[in-house]
Order: C-alpha cells, then structure tokens, then sequence
C-alpha cells in the first residue's frame, strides 16, 4: 500500500494557463502465487487513485492488472491456460501524451477530456499436446478472447474515435506437427494458424490464416540454417491490395557461444518484402540485446500482448514482484495510437542493461511503426529512448533517476510531437516493512498542435508499507 502526497505546477498540462494543485494518490497491491504439481497460478494488481480536492471533476482511478492461471487437465496431454489484464492506453498517436497518468485536456466550454482509455483484456486457451515417441509431437489449442477499450469519445488533431476503439473478440486457432529429438540435425514442421478477430462498432471484422512447412538444418555446433514456405490467406475490411498467396522466409541461427545468440530471417510475405532478427549478448555484469519484426496486425493483439509487471531482471533472473512498487500506472509512452484497421507493424528495438554491486543502469532505444493497409497511406511512427540509474547509497538509503525521449509523428494529421521526460528521486528504508519516496519530475511536450504543448514541474512524497 503505498500513499502519496503531489504538488504540480501545471495540473491541465497547459501551455498558456498553468494552474498548480495538491493532490493525493492511493495505491494498494496485491500479488498472488501458485505453484502445485497441476496448477500455476500468478497474479499481480496494483490501482492509482488520483484524488484532487479542488478539482474533483478529473479524479482519476487506474488499475493495472496481469494474471495468467495453467491448469493440467489430462497428464503431459490436454492443458487449459487462463488470463486476464487492466492497463491504461493512448488513444490517439496525434493526442496530448504524457509521462504519467494524466492527459486532461480542459477546452473552451470548461469539458474535460483524456487521450486515454482503460483496457480490459481476458480469455481462456485450451491446447493439447501428442508426442509420437521420438518421432514427432502434436500441439493444438485455441485462444478465446476479448478485449474493451472503454467508452472512448475524443477528437483530438482532426481523427475521431468512437466507442471501443481497436477492441472485439478474438479466437485465434493454431496446429503444429514438428519432428522429434531423434532426429540431431535436420528438423521439419507443419503449422496452421488461424486470427480471427470481431471487431467493435465502427471496427473491421479481420481474418489472417496461413499454412507453413517449416525446416531446419543444424549444419554445425553454431550454425543452423533455417526456412518455411507455404501460403498466407487474409480478409480484412478497406483492404485495397491482394494480400493472399505463396509466401517464403529463409534464414540462419548463429550461436558461437552460450552467451551469444543471432538469428535473422529474409522473404516474402503477403504484404510485400520482409526482414527480422533477433540479437542477444549477456556477460557477467550486463547483457545487449537487439530486435526487428514486420507483420501484419491489430490494435486488439498488441494490447492483449502487453505485459505490464517484470518479472524478471534484465539478466532474465527471476525477481519477487512488488506491484505498490513496481506497478507501472503511467500511460505508456512506448506505445502508438488505437485503431480500427489491420496494420503493418514494423518494431525495431535495443538495449543495455549493466549491473554491478550497488549500480543498475538499463538503456532503451526503439522505433514502432505502424502503415494501414487501406490504401491511403496512413502511418504512425514514434522514435525514442528510456533509460533508468540506480545506486544503493546505503543499506536504508538509494538514488536514481528516470529519463525519456521520444519524437512521434502522425500522417493523418501532419502532427509532430517531441517528448521529453526526467525524474530523480531519494528513496530511505524506514522499517522493515516501510519505505518513503521523495521524488521530482520534468515533462515538455512540443507539438504541431499547441494545445497539446506544456511543461510540468512536479514534487511527490510517498510513504509504502509492504507485507
């Protein structure tokens, strides 16, 4: 539980009117784990409520909840997976963003508005798996889904969305037969995959299915070769372009050690030419990693996909999960806008994370982008880098400091925005139970719209009992 005093300098985020407020946040949470022979159950949930005595009208709650349950129903054969999340999201790309929760826009009639939706996302996996001896295994299994975005009603830089924006039911069918560990250097698959999504109001229903013979050649102790070629059969609403037919991807995995992992892949898919690789590096004290991905997609299998606790350092150990600490209730930066179309997606991401006795430093930098396939040309893209420092100054006493940058542009309404973001803080161990907080943070916004520009200067102090 963790309770918090604020002061800020610019409570509407304005450019020309700044109004300096005091407001109180409450943040209880809560983390569940289960681990028998047949059941894994984790459960992590954290809530922010914003209380602002002078402006109750804008009193905000934000919850962030990550749950995932296994269930063994007939042993080493039929599985059912559950899962569930609440996190906020951005709405428009071209909107008012902003390092934590709070995107109130105040306009000319005193109405309040937010680029912000809260989302839902649950759903249950059946999946069944076959082993033929040596030979070969079976796995199948179907995921059931639905995802809300809440009743979103914005108009922000010239696009309009209506309720449920990038939201509806999912099922997503998939089929896989691939070789057994008999066989040490040559590898087969067959795999089937089936999105099905149902979208809301104004949303295209979407169906992306695809067949793939899959192989692999390990043709030394570092380097496999490895490929697929089948089909692709997509339906989507405002889809101008033939995106069905013959599709192929050739590649190679190159690990001349344990530490060190490359693997990258060329072809050719429905919707034009593309590349992926993946890049992972750990040493003793850090670890370098590196990734590019293009593929179609949706609004609804990105947000279902998020993952909002770390439960693992940066050197993928495990680490205990304090959600009233390490819940991230912020609107995420690193994310681009809702919609109602299939998308391209087009993600290139890096990062350092180094670790020594009383140091944690991580770097990130990305590039997300995001191309309709309707025709008219709309793209998304936003360019960043987040970055974190922390240093134990004694037993009770640690220091750190967050910053981040991103430059985001938005076709459709011609809008450019630079975002920058830094906050150092002082953190002091009162009990065994009790940790206090002092904080500041500095936001700047610049954009094409002036009323999505600002600065904000703000101060928290926070107290948190653990138990």
């Amino acid at each position: 539980m963790t309770l918090s005093q604020s002061y800020t300098d610019n409570l509407f985020l304005d450019a020309k009117n700044a109004q300096g407020a005091f407001y109180t946040s409450l943040v209880p949470g809560l983390s569940v784990r289960g681990n028998g022979p047949r059941l894994q159950l984790n459960l992590d949930y954290a809530s922010d409520s914003q209380i602002y005595i002078d402006h109750s009208d804008i009193n905000t709650t934000t919850a962030n909840l990550q749950s995932d349950l296994s269930l063994e129903l007939l042993r080493n054969h039929l599985f059912l997976d559950a899962y569930g999340s609440m996190f906020p999201s951005l709405v428009s790309g071209a909107g008012r963003i902003s390092g934590n929760s709070r995107t109130v826009k105040e306009d000319r009639q005193n109405q309040f508005s937010q680029n912000r939706s809260d989302v839902v996302s649950y759903g249950v996996k059946p999946r069944y798996q076959q082993t033929f001896g040596t030979v070969a295994r079976l796995l199948a299994g179907v995921d059931v889904g639905n995802t809300t975005t809440g009743e979103t009603s914005l108009a922000d830089a010239g696009a309009t969305f209506g309720n449920q924006v990038g939201a509806g039911a999912n099922y997503d069918w998939h089929a896989s037969l691939e070789s057994g560990p008999n066989l040490e250097r040559a590898s087969w698959g067959l795999v089937f995959v089936r999105r099905e999504t149902v979208a809301r109001d104004a949303g295209d229903d979407s169906t992306l299915q695809s067949v793939f013979t899959e192989w692999g050649y390990q043709v030394n102790r570092q380097l496999q070769v490895i490929g697929r070629v089948g089909v692709e059969d997509n339906d989507y609403s405002g889809d101008r372009q033939q995106r069905h037919g013959a599709a192929w991807e050739v590649g190679g995995v190159f690990t001349p050690s344990p530490r060190t992992s490359l693997s990258a892949r060329v072809g050719q898919l429905s919707f034009g030419t593309t590349k992926s690789f993946n890049f992972s590096h750990q040493a003793r004290r850090f670890t370098l990693t590196g990734s590019y991905r293009e593929q179609l997609n949706t609004s609804g299998q990105l947000l279902r996909s998020r993952r909002l606790f770390s439960r693992v350092d940066g050197f993928g150990k495990p680490v205990p999960v304090d959600p009233g600490r390490n819940a991230d209730l912020t609107l995420p930066v690193n994310s681009l806008g809702l919609t109602n179309e299939v998308f391209i997606n087009r993600n290139f991401t890096t990062g350092i994370a180094y670790q020594r006795r009383r140091d944690n430093f991580s770097l990130d930098i990305y590039r997300l982008e995001q191309s309709s396939t309707s025709g008219n040309q709309n793209q998304e893209n936003a360019i960043g880098t987040s970055g974190s420092w922390g240093h134990q100054i004694s037993r009770e006493m640690s220091a750190g400091l967050n910053i981040n940058y991103q430059n985001r542009q938005v076709d459709t309404s011609n809008t450019t925005t630079d975002f920058y973001y830094l906050s150092p803080y002082l953190s002091y161990q009162l009990g065994p139970h009790v940790n206090s907080t002092l904080s500041y943070s500095w936001m700047d916004a610049s954009s094409d719209d002036e009323t999505n520009t600002y600065t904000e200067n703000a101060v928290l102090g926070s107290l948190t009992y653990a138990f």
